[in-house]
């Protein structure tokens, strides 16, 4: 994660497909790009969830996430 951490890229976020993601925050993407996401939206524990990627639980942000 720390390799794909580039002056280019606000968040990182770590995603794992799961079988019931109902039990964690899962990400909406709008595209993909070999092993990369285009997080747009998460939702924390979805009754119904948009998608398989949860979220695990490791972040790095940069300081303007931190302002939002």
């Amino acid at each position: 994660m720390i390799e794909a951490f580039t002056n280019d890229v606000s968040a990182i976020l770590l995603l794992q497909k799961v079988q019931d993601p109902r039990q964690y925050g899962v990400a909406v993407t709008k595209e993909k790009r070999g092993n990369k996401f285009n997080v747009v939206k998460v939702i924390e524990k979805p009754e119904k969830p948009p998608s398989r990627l949860a979220i695990m639980p490791f972040y790095m942000f940069t300081p303007e996430i931190i302002k939002a």
